[in-house]
């Protein structure tokens, strides 16, 4: 009988143990968890926009992670590449280095987290998505998060193809085209004589039927106007600007005219700015203008934020036809990221434009 109950109390005592040692466990697995939880970068909410030249995306996110530590941003054009995974603690690496440029891009984004949503920018082509996923930096099985964006050029309301004053038997003939129009109500225009300090609005779309616009369209549209009420020999500076729906006004370039008497009138539109070729292109395009008579000219590059880019060429030049090549290079030598630019070739009276897209 003694030893029936010794071995009973023996079973006891195992089976005891063993539920201890099951509850220990368990216990170091959930203090292993929260510890995990509490020194991990856990990165969630990653989302994407472009600015409205769509050539810049901006990556937001909310790291979880303690004040020490990152977030590892990787993008590429690849979307199968969406399976990558670290493998490694990246925290050693330089800020914005490349780390494996054969199958995708990444960067290291050193940005001290604290518990709080953090941004990092990143340069892409207009209207070409991308693969984007945020990462820990020290725990290759952290949460994460990834998907895929579209960087989305936004149009502007309205696109100007051309925009010039010329003199007109003693008045002013304003001339205007539109290569396409967004919720466009009309237009204003604003005159400054040279005595006057500033501009002067002096017609509107709310005044004169023929200033209305189009509202939304990809037809391209002539406008004109007749400034009668100006003085011969004197100089006037015109500046033109469109008025969308919400009476949003957007601004557009300042152009002058010297007005002339009927016998001595000038011919801004003998000057043409011809079409680019190839566009696309890669690398190189071929600008070109001709003259019917001298006049001094500029023919620049710019981005679609209204940047210069690279001024071309810019003098005074005789009645002609004129080539020049752009290779995708600023003017400090630097190749441009691939997207849409703007030609402009303008003098005193007008400024025509052309669009033209770099493929890299």
């Amino acid at each position: 009988m003694e030893t029936m109950k010794h071995t009973e109390t023996i079973e006891r005592t195992w089976e005891n143990q063993i539920r201890l040692t099951i509850k220990m466990l368990w216990l170091i697995f959930i203090l292993l968890g929260l510890f995990n939880q509490a020194f991990s970068a856990n990165v969630t909410d990653l989302a994407v926009s472009s600015n409205s030249a769509g050539d810049v995306m901006t990556i937001t996110w909310t790291s979880t992670a303690n004040p020490d530590k990152g977030t590892l941003i990787v993008y590429s054009l690849d979307v199968d590449f969406g399976g990558w995974t670290p493998t490694m603690d990246y925290s050693s690496n330089s800020i914005d280095a490349e780390l494996d440029g054969s199958t995708g891009v990444y960067f290291v984004c050193d940005i001290a987290s604290s518990r709080a949503a953090q941004s990092f920018p990143h340069t892409t082509a207009p209207n070409t998505s991308f693969w984007y996923a945020a990462y820990s930096y020290t725990n290759k099985y952290a949460a994460y998060s990834s998907g895929t964006f579209t960087a989305e050029e936004q149009s502007l309301p309205v696109e100007l193809g051309l925009w010039e004053a010329a003199s007109d038997k003693g008045a002013v003939k304003l001339t205007w085209i539109t290569e396409s129009e967004i919720e466009n109500q009309g237009f204003i225009i604003e005159r400054k004589a040279a005595a006057d300090n500033s501009f002067q609005e002096m017609a509107s779309f709310i005044s004169h039927d023929a200033l209305q616009g189009q509202g939304s369209t990809t037809r391209q549209t002539t406008y004109e106007f007749i400034d009668k009420d100006v003085a011969v020999g004197e100089t006037y500076a015109y500046r033109l600007a469109d008025v969308d729906y919400i009476s949003t006004i957007t601004y557009h370039d300042i152009i002058s005219v010297t007005v002339r008497a009927s016998v001595d009138t000038q011919q801004p539109e003998s000057i043409v700015l011809q079409q680019a070729y190839p566009n696309p292109f890669n690398p190189v395009v071929s600008l070109g203008f001709s003259l019917e008579k001298a006049a001094d000219i500029e023919l620049s590059i710019y981005d679609l934020c209204g940047r210069l880019v690279k001024s071309i060429t810019r003098g005074n030049y005789p009645s002609g036809s004129y080539s020049y090549k752009w290779d995708g290079r600023n003017g400090q030598g630097e190749v441009q990221s691939a997207g849409v630019y703007i030609i402009r070739l303008s003098n005193a009276y007008t400024n025509q434009i052309q669009r033209i897209t770099f493929l890299r």
